[in-house]
């Protein structure tokens, strides 16, 4: 999927989601939404953050543990844990940030490969057809 197609549906997700305009939470979110390809040294966050895509792509495959539900709860529990420990950061760019990943993963089930979405379970990728 193209990195575009990531940010676009990513500030989209957020904006209806959290239904705001406000640029900042969109913002977030399309950033949010390149995250789960962090387990590809050549994506956009992987080369912004090489020292944890290196040793996730040489972990995991790609499309497998960052692209799952199991990922997304982790990435909201952490989340939503410290913004309740710690309410600085306002509630919407919590929302951003989980909307922005979620949807940056599922959109990823439209491709031909799909993704492993319940991941850590044994070969199940799940497609929803697509030629991307």
């Amino acid at each position: 999927m193209l990195t575009i197609t990531h940010l676009l549906v990513g500030a989209a997700s957020v904006g209806m989601a959290a239904q705001t305009t406000n640029p900042v939470p969109i913002l977030i979110g399309a950033i949010a939404s390149l995250l789960p390809d962090i387990d590809i040294s050549t994506s956009p966050a992987g080369r912004v953050l090489p020292f944890i895509s290196r040793p996730l792509e040489q972990r995991f495959s790609h499309r497998s543990a960052t692209h799952s539900l199991l990922a997304s709860i982790t990435l909201a529990t952490v989340t939503y844990g410290l913004w309740f420990a710690m309410p600085v950061i306002p509630l919407v760019i919590v929302h951003a940030l989980n909307i922005g990943y979620f949807a940056g993963w599922f959109l990823d089930c439209f491709t031909k490969s799909g993704v492993e979405m319940f991941y850590p379970l044994p070969a199940v990728v799940v497609k929803m057809a697509g030629r991307a």
